[in-house]
């Protein structure tokens, strides 16, 4: 993933690697701090071609994923859907066999990335 980022961008992979370390921890430290502070109901869709960039644990309850390709959820009608029913206070839930399969992606995937220079905030549930 660096390496196409970074060939696309003026940065170059070292570039490519502070932006995606960048975004692994703030997001991870971003979404652990509204879980705290919110009682707020919260839902995250995944698209299953995400996998590769989970964390490699198992994956909260309000982790849904869902049959699609990075950048497809918006017009995509099972996605739209289950953004609906949440949004109308209904119960959603996703396919079992779709979590485990992103958890085994994450999982393998994690073996293939580049060794961190520091410490993630941590993004699996305690």
């Amino acid at each position: 993933m660096e390496w196409l980022v970074g060939g696309l961008s003026p940065f170059g992979t070292a570039g490519a690697q502070r932006l995606i370390g960048s975004v692994s921890r703030v997001g991870a430290r971003f979404a652990a701090a509204a879980a705290r502070r919110s009682r707020l109901p919260w839902l995250e869709l995944v698209p299953l071609a995400d996998a590769v960039t989970l964390p490699a644990c198992r994956l909260p309850a309000n982790v849904l994923v869902v049959p699609a390709l990075h950048g497809e959820l918006l017009g995509d009608p099972v996605a739209m859907g289950i953004v609906r029913e949440f949004l109308t206070h209904h119960r959603v839930s996703g396919t079992r066999s779709l979590r485990t399969t992103a958890e085994f992606v994450a999982a393998a995937a994690s073996a293939w990335r580049l060794p961190q220079a520091a410490a993630p905030s941590p993004p699996c549930p305690r």
